[in-house]
Formats: structure tokens, sequence, C-alpha cells
């Protein structure tokens, strides 16, 4: 499948950073805990902090079905769906954060489109190989299927008076 690698690659790369962000974001409900222990304000960041580890949660288990569904053209649409799933939060993640007071950086957000973008581009060449793959070049020829016609051949010895009538 044309799409293998790209879906392995990056679904290991999701993995990692999936990983890696589940990690950190537990390490920000804790400190969130402290701020808000201390009596510091964090309505804006409790609600980014929520989207981040849906969204960590969701770049891991696309992930590991990018590693699992990279050679199986059957699952490529639903490996296509968690990837555009992921952009979408990408995305969201960044307006979150423009909207709690942060810079809304264009490289940044290009940055992180960048692997759900080649994911999707991998899931894409395996649904479209799908239809290229061995089991559709070997239907059969339909006119191979369909003997030709021939005419019908009569009979020297037939005639109407051979057939028994009714009296």
């Amino acid at each position: 499948m044309k799409g293998k690698g790209f879906l392995k690659v990056t679904g290991i790369l999701m993995i990692i950073f999936g990983a890696i962000a589940l990690l950190v974001n537990i390490i920000a409900v804790v400190g969130l805990a402290a701020a808000a222990i201390l009596g510091i304000g964090i309505g804006v960041a409790v609600f980014g902090l929520i989207i981040s580890l849906i969204s960590a949660a969701i770049e891991l288990i696309t992930g590991i079905l990018g590693v699992k569904y990279c050679d199986d053209a059957s699952k490529a649409k639903t490996c296509m769906i968690w990837g555009i799933v992921v952009a979408v939060l990408c995305v969201i993640g960044h307006i979150i954060t423009a909207v709690g007071g942060g810079d809304f950086g264009v490289f940044g957000l290009l940055c992180g489109l960048v692997i759900p973008v080649l994911y999707i581009i991998g899931a894409k060449k395996n649904m479209n190989s799908a239809c290229a793959a061995p089991v559709c070049e070997e239907a059969p020829d339909p006119a191979e299927e369909i003997p030709p016609v021939s005419e019908p051949v009569a009979e020297e010895n037939s005639s109407v008076e051979d057939t028994p009538t009714e009296e």
C-alpha cells in the first residue's frame, strides 16, 4: 500500500507526542490545583487544559490506530477521520491559547499541523490504493463469461410426423 509508510511513521510520532502531551497535562493539572488552592483565577486555563487533555488522548489513540491499521486499506477511512479530528483539535487549541491571552503563532500552528496532515495523506493514499489492489484486478472479464451464441443445428431425421399427437 502506498500510504503504509506515511501512516506508520506519523502514527509512531503521534504516539510519542501524545504520550508526552498527556504527561505535561498531568503536571499542568497539579499546577492548576496548586493555583486554585492559592486563590489564583484559573477559569480559561481549566478549559484550555481540558481541551489539551482530550487532544493529547485523541492524538495518542490516533497514533495507535495508524500503526495498527497502516497495512489495512479497509481501515483507511477510519484513520483519515481520526487524523482530521487531531488537526481540528490542534487549531482549536491555538485559538484557545489566543483567547486566553497567549500568542496565536501561525508558525506554531503550521508546525502542529504537519504530522496530522501527513497522517491524513497516508490514510488517503491507503484508501486510494484499495481499488488498485490485486483483488480489483482479478475480476473476471465479462466477455469471457458469456459463451458465444451458435446457430441451432437441425436434426436430419426429425420431422413433424414423428411427434406424437393426441386424437
